[in-house]
């Protein structure tokens, strides 16, 4: 979700097959507005699909890949004209 200031994006809730506490593993970590494809579905509006996480530069994506996911499905949730979420799937 949007920080207070709506300067990044900061990770608010998930669920990891693996158990992973991804609270505390994004505890300090942000994504801003064009970074990767979570900041580029943020920029535009749009939905993204990423098959390679390799040349993706967010840290979520670095850690995914850490983890063996290669694929990201994006979609931005809008309402009253601005950004107030975006959901992403690893795969």
């Amino acid at each position: 979700m949007p920080n207070e200031a709506r300067s990044a994006l900061v990770f608010r809730a998930g669920d990891c097959s693996a158990q992973t506490d991804l609270a505390a593993l994004y505890a300090t970590q942000s994504i801003a507005r064009g970074e990767g494809s979570i900041g580029g579905a943020w920029a535009t509006g749009m939905p993204a699909l990423n098959d390679d996480l390799a040349h993706d530069c967010s840290i979520a994506a670095s850690q995914a890949c850490a983890s063996g996911l290669s694929r990201l499905v994006v979609l931005p949730v809008i309402g009253n004209a601005s950004l107030e979420a975006v959901l992403a799937w690893y795969l």
